[in-house]
Protein backbone atom coordinates (compact mmCIF):
# COMPACT_ATOMS: atom_id res chain seq x y z
CA UNK A 1 0.00 0.00 0.00
CA UNK A 2 1.48 3.09 -1.00
CA UNK A 3 0.36 6.84 0.66
CA UNK A 4 1.29 9.67 -1.18
CA UNK A 5 0.41 13.36 -0.93
CA UNK A 6 -1.15 15.79 -3.37
CA UNK A 7 0.42 18.86 -1.52
CA UNK A 8 3.32 17.69 0.81
CA UNK A 9 4.00 21.57 0.93
CA UNK A 10 0.87 22.53 2.28
CA UNK A 11 1.29 19.22 4.90
CA UNK A 12 4.53 20.90 6.28
CA UNK A 13 2.89 24.47 6.91
CA UNK A 14 0.16 22.62 8.26
CA UNK A 15 2.46 20.64 10.40
CA UNK A 16 4.18 23.89 11.82
CA UNK A 17 1.27 25.70 12.62
CA UNK A 18 0.62 23.65 15.07
CA UNK A 19 3.49 25.06 16.96
CA UNK A 20 2.01 28.16 17.18
CA UNK A 21 -0.80 27.34 19.86
CA UNK A 22 1.63 25.77 21.94
CA UNK A 23 4.02 29.05 21.77
CA UNK A 24 0.97 31.23 22.10
CA UNK A 25 0.12 28.91 25.52
CA UNK A 26 3.16 29.25 27.03
CA UNK A 27 3.60 33.15 26.60
CA UNK A 28 0.43 33.67 27.90
CA UNK A 29 0.68 31.14 30.58
CA UNK A 30 0.46 33.24 34.36
CA UNK A 31 3.28 33.25 36.71
CA UNK A 32 2.91 32.90 40.49
CA UNK A 33 3.60 36.17 42.00
CA UNK A 34 5.34 35.71 45.43
CA UNK A 35 3.90 37.89 48.52
CA UNK A 36 5.07 38.35 51.37
CA UNK A 37 3.62 37.95 54.81
CA UNK A 38 5.53 39.92 57.83
CA UNK A 39 4.62 37.20 60.61
CA UNK A 40 6.32 34.21 58.19
CA UNK A 41 9.36 36.26 57.43
CA UNK A 42 9.67 36.96 61.41
CA UNK A 43 9.22 33.01 62.33
CA UNK A 44 11.72 32.33 59.39
CA UNK A 45 14.27 34.85 61.22
CA UNK A 46 13.79 33.35 64.55
CA UNK A 47 14.15 30.22 63.00
CA UNK A 48 17.40 31.21 61.72
CA UNK A 49 18.88 32.77 64.98
CA UNK A 50 17.66 29.79 66.60
CA UNK A 51 19.56 27.24 64.72
CA UNK A 52 22.81 29.55 65.15
CA UNK A 53 22.81 29.52 69.14
CA UNK A 54 22.04 26.03 69.05
CA UNK A 55 25.23 25.28 67.00
CA UNK A 56 27.75 27.63 69.44
CA UNK A 57 25.45 25.91 72.60
CA UNK A 58 26.73 22.47 71.20
CA UNK A 59 30.45 23.41 70.58
CA UNK A 60 30.56 24.99 74.19
CA UNK A 61 29.02 21.67 75.21
CA UNK A 62 31.42 19.82 73.54
CA UNK A 63 34.22 21.54 74.64
CA UNK A 64 33.35 21.64 78.08
CA UNK A 65 33.13 17.60 77.99
CA UNK A 66 36.53 17.33 76.54
CA UNK A 67 37.88 19.82 79.12
CA UNK A 68 36.21 18.01 82.03
CA UNK A 69 37.88 14.64 80.28
CA UNK A 70 41.25 16.22 79.89
CA UNK A 71 41.18 17.60 83.74
CA UNK A 72 40.58 14.06 85.21
CA UNK A 73 42.98 12.51 83.54
CA UNK A 74 45.68 15.43 84.91
CA UNK A 75 44.26 14.90 88.68
CA UNK A 76 44.94 10.99 87.80
CA UNK A 77 48.32 11.75 86.77
CA UNK A 78 49.54 14.47 89.02
CA UNK A 79 51.51 16.59 86.89
CA UNK A 80 54.34 17.99 89.55
CA UNK A 81 56.19 21.36 87.97
CA UNK A 82 59.03 22.62 89.53
CA UNK A 83 60.21 25.99 88.51
CA UNK A 84 62.54 29.11 89.87
CA UNK A 85 59.73 31.37 89.81
CA UNK A 86 56.91 29.16 90.79
CA UNK A 87 55.95 26.23 92.77
CA UNK A 88 52.55 24.69 91.15
CA UNK A 89 53.12 20.95 93.65
CA UNK A 90 52.37 22.71 97.30
CA UNK A 91 53.50 19.41 98.08
CA UNK A 92 56.37 19.29 96.74
CA UNK A 93 59.64 19.13 99.32
CA UNK A 94 61.13 22.13 100.80
CA UNK A 95 65.19 23.12 101.35
CA UNK A 96 64.44 25.84 104.16
CA UNK A 97 67.40 27.57 106.38
CA UNK A 98 66.56 28.76 109.46
CA UNK A 99 68.64 31.35 111.61
CA UNK A 100 68.69 31.86 115.20
CA UNK A 101 69.61 34.96 116.68
CA UNK A 102 71.19 33.36 119.63
CA UNK A 103 72.73 36.70 121.01
CA UNK A 104 72.50 37.71 124.97
CA UNK A 105 69.07 39.89 124.82
CA UNK A 106 67.47 36.66 123.60
CA UNK A 107 67.34 35.25 127.25
CA UNK A 108 64.59 38.12 128.25
CA UNK A 109 61.97 36.00 129.86
CA UNK A 110 58.45 36.83 129.31
CA UNK A 111 55.33 34.48 130.36
CA UNK A 112 57.51 32.05 131.56
CA UNK A 113 58.96 32.03 128.04
CA UNK A 114 62.76 33.48 126.94
CA UNK A 115 62.26 34.79 123.74
CA UNK A 116 65.05 31.68 122.12
CA UNK A 117 62.53 29.46 124.00
CA UNK A 118 59.50 31.17 121.72
CA UNK A 119 61.57 31.05 118.60
CA UNK A 120 62.34 27.26 119.09
CA UNK A 121 59.02 26.46 119.29
CA UNK A 122 57.80 28.36 116.11
CA UNK A 123 60.67 26.98 114.18
CA UNK A 124 59.53 23.29 115.36
CA UNK A 125 55.74 24.17 113.92
CA UNK A 126 56.92 25.27 110.59
CA UNK A 127 59.15 21.97 110.71
CA UNK A 128 56.11 19.92 111.15
CA UNK A 129 53.95 21.93 108.73
CA UNK A 130 56.60 20.82 105.88
CA UNK A 131 55.40 18.75 103.28
CA UNK A 132 57.53 14.43 103.53
CA UNK A 133 61.07 14.72 102.21
CA UNK A 134 61.92 18.62 103.50
CA UNK A 135 65.12 19.34 104.35
CA UNK A 136 66.20 21.97 106.58
CA UNK A 137 69.60 23.80 107.52
CA UNK A 138 70.28 25.75 111.52
CA UNK A 139 72.31 28.33 111.38
CA UNK A 140 73.16 30.52 114.90
CA UNK A 141 74.44 34.33 114.58
CA UNK A 142 76.91 32.83 116.59
CA UNK A 143 78.45 30.47 114.49
CA UNK A 144 77.42 32.18 111.17
CA UNK A 145 78.53 28.79 109.34
CA UNK A 146 75.87 26.94 107.40
CA UNK A 147 75.30 23.36 108.21
CA UNK A 148 74.24 20.41 106.05
CA UNK A 149 70.30 20.34 105.43
CA UNK A 150 69.30 17.77 107.82
CA UNK A 151 65.75 15.73 108.18
CA UNK A 152 62.63 17.24 109.78
CA UNK A 153 63.31 14.87 112.77
CA UNK A 154 67.12 15.69 113.08
CA UNK A 155 66.75 19.62 112.50
CA UNK A 156 63.40 19.28 115.69
CA UNK A 157 66.85 18.05 118.04
CA UNK A 158 69.35 20.27 116.52
CA UNK A 159 67.31 23.20 117.48
CA UNK A 160 66.18 21.73 120.67
CA UNK A 161 69.72 21.69 121.32
CA UNK A 162 70.41 25.88 120.52
CA UNK A 163 71.38 27.86 123.68
CA UNK A 164 72.08 31.88 124.26
CA UNK A 165 75.89 32.60 124.06
CA UNK A 166 77.40 35.31 126.02
CA UNK A 167 78.89 37.36 123.58
CA UNK A 168 76.49 39.50 120.71
CA UNK A 169 76.99 38.84 117.50
CA UNK A 170 75.40 40.11 114.44
CA UNK A 171 72.59 38.26 112.98
CA UNK A 172 74.16 39.67 109.47
CA UNK A 173 76.73 36.90 108.55
CA UNK A 174 74.69 34.00 109.73
CA UNK A 175 71.91 35.11 107.11
CA UNK A 176 74.51 35.68 104.64
CA UNK A 177 75.66 32.65 105.02
CA UNK A 178 72.28 30.99 104.76
CA UNK A 179 71.53 32.09 101.72
CA UNK A 180 74.46 31.14 100.04
CA UNK A 181 73.49 27.26 101.04
CA UNK A 182 69.97 27.94 99.20
CA UNK A 183 71.97 29.32 95.87
CA UNK A 184 72.70 25.47 94.92
CA UNK A 185 68.95 24.45 95.10
CA UNK A 186 67.50 26.70 92.55
CA UNK A 187 64.97 23.67 91.40
CA UNK A 188 63.35 23.61 94.62
CA UNK A 189 61.00 25.00 97.04
CA UNK A 190 63.30 27.22 98.78
CA UNK A 191 62.61 28.48 102.46
CA UNK A 192 64.54 30.90 104.64
CA UNK A 193 63.48 31.59 108.29
CA UNK A 194 65.47 34.63 110.61
CA UNK A 195 64.41 34.43 114.22
CA UNK A 196 65.22 37.17 116.04
CA UNK A 197 64.00 39.78 119.10
CA UNK A 198 65.48 42.76 116.43
CA UNK A 199 67.71 44.56 119.42
CA UNK A 200 69.81 47.18 117.69
CA UNK A 201 73.08 45.31 118.77
CA UNK A 202 71.52 42.21 116.31
CA UNK A 203 71.81 43.58 112.92
CA UNK A 204 74.14 45.75 111.12
CA UNK A 205 72.14 47.97 109.04
CA UNK A 206 75.15 49.01 106.67
CA UNK A 207 75.31 45.66 105.37
CA UNK A 208 71.95 45.99 103.23
CA UNK A 209 73.61 46.16 99.73
CA UNK A 210 75.80 42.90 100.66
CA UNK A 211 72.75 41.14 101.43
CA UNK A 212 70.25 42.37 98.76
CA UNK A 213 73.56 41.13 95.99
CA UNK A 214 73.27 37.67 97.82
CA UNK A 215 69.64 37.73 97.57
CA UNK A 216 69.64 38.83 93.69
CA UNK A 217 72.57 35.79 93.25
CA UNK A 218 69.49 33.39 94.75
CA UNK A 219 67.54 34.13 92.12
CA UNK A 220 63.61 34.14 92.01
CA UNK A 221 61.56 31.92 94.10
CA UNK A 222 63.38 32.17 97.57
CA UNK A 223 60.62 32.79 100.41
CA UNK A 224 62.30 34.59 102.81
CA UNK A 225 60.36 35.03 106.59
CA UNK A 226 62.08 37.39 109.28
CA UNK A 227 60.27 36.24 112.50
CA UNK A 228 60.22 38.94 115.34
CA UNK A 229 59.83 37.26 118.71
CA UNK A 230 60.55 40.88 120.60
CA UNK A 231 59.03 41.07 123.88
CA UNK A 232 55.45 43.31 124.71
CA UNK A 233 56.60 44.84 127.42
CA UNK A 234 60.46 45.71 127.36
CA UNK A 235 62.09 45.89 131.21
CA UNK A 236 65.84 45.49 131.42
CA UNK A 237 67.56 45.84 134.20
CA UNK A 238 71.73 46.24 133.60
CA UNK A 239 74.19 47.33 136.09
CA UNK A 240 76.47 50.06 134.01
CA UNK A 241 79.32 50.53 136.43
CA UNK A 242 80.57 49.58 139.87
CA UNK A 243 83.32 50.47 141.78
CA UNK A 244 85.01 49.06 145.19
CA UNK A 245 86.33 50.64 148.40
CA UNK A 246 89.64 48.93 147.62
CA UNK A 247 92.09 46.92 146.15
CA UNK A 248 93.98 45.16 148.78
CA UNK A 249 92.42 44.35 152.51
CA UNK A 250 93.60 43.07 155.43
CA UNK A 251 92.09 39.56 156.41
CA UNK A 252 88.20 40.20 157.72
CA UNK A 253 88.26 43.49 156.70
CA UNK A 254 85.86 45.34 155.53
CA UNK A 255 84.78 46.28 151.75
CA UNK A 256 82.12 48.26 150.26
CA UNK A 257 80.97 47.71 146.46
CA UNK A 258 79.05 50.88 144.89
CA UNK A 259 77.06 49.76 141.89
CA UNK A 260 74.88 51.96 139.14
CA UNK A 261 71.79 50.25 138.37
CA UNK A 262 69.71 51.16 135.46
CA UNK A 263 66.74 50.81 134.79
CA UNK A 264 65.36 50.45 130.39
CA UNK A 265 61.89 49.72 129.84
CA UNK A 266 58.55 50.39 132.10
CA UNK A 267 59.32 50.79 135.70
CA UNK A 268 59.67 48.26 137.99
CA UNK A 269 60.00 47.08 141.31
CA UNK A 270 64.23 45.22 141.48
CA UNK A 271 65.99 43.10 144.02
CA UNK A 272 69.96 43.71 143.78
CA UNK A 273 71.48 40.56 145.05
CA UNK A 274 75.51 40.16 146.41
CA UNK A 275 76.95 36.40 146.27
CA UNK A 276 80.24 35.72 147.20
CA UNK A 277 81.57 32.41 146.46
CA UNK A 278 78.09 31.19 146.53
CA UNK A 279 76.85 32.89 149.56
CA UNK A 280 74.27 35.45 149.87
CA UNK A 281 76.29 38.63 151.32
CA UNK A 282 73.64 41.31 151.11
CA UNK A 283 70.92 42.39 148.99
CA UNK A 284 68.97 45.74 148.50
CA UNK A 285 65.51 46.81 147.10
CA UNK A 286 65.36 49.34 144.60
CA UNK A 287 62.30 51.01 142.54
CA UNK A 288 63.33 52.45 139.35
CA UNK A 289 61.10 54.33 136.38
CA UNK A 290 61.96 54.37 132.72
CA UNK A 291 65.72 55.52 131.73
CA UNK A 292 66.65 55.89 135.14
CA UNK A 293 69.57 55.24 137.53
CA UNK A 294 70.61 54.50 141.04
CA UNK A 295 73.53 53.78 142.87
CA UNK A 296 73.70 51.94 145.74
CA UNK A 297 76.25 51.00 148.44
CA UNK A 298 76.63 47.23 149.10
CA UNK A 299 78.58 46.61 152.45
CA UNK A 300 80.85 43.49 152.79
CA UNK A 301 82.19 43.18 156.40
CA UNK A 302 84.74 40.50 157.72
CA UNK A 303 85.95 38.95 153.97
CA UNK A 304 87.85 35.68 154.21
CA UNK A 305 90.87 35.08 152.47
Amino acid sequence: MTVSLLHPLLAAAGLAAISVPIIIHLLLRQKPKPILFPALMLLKKRQTQTIRRLKIQNWLLLLLRCLVLLMLGLAIARPTVRSSLFALDQQAPIFAVMVFDDSPSMTFREKGQTRLEQAKSLAKSAIMRMPSGSKVAVVESSNPIASVFLEKAAAISRIDSLETQSLAVQVNEALAAGVRSLIDQKDQRRELYVFSDQSANAWNVNDSDRLSGLFRDAGPGLAAYIIDVHAEAIKNVAIDDWRLSAQVLPMNGDLEIDATVRQRGTDGDNIVRLIIDGEPRGEKPIRLSEGQAVTINLPVPGLRE
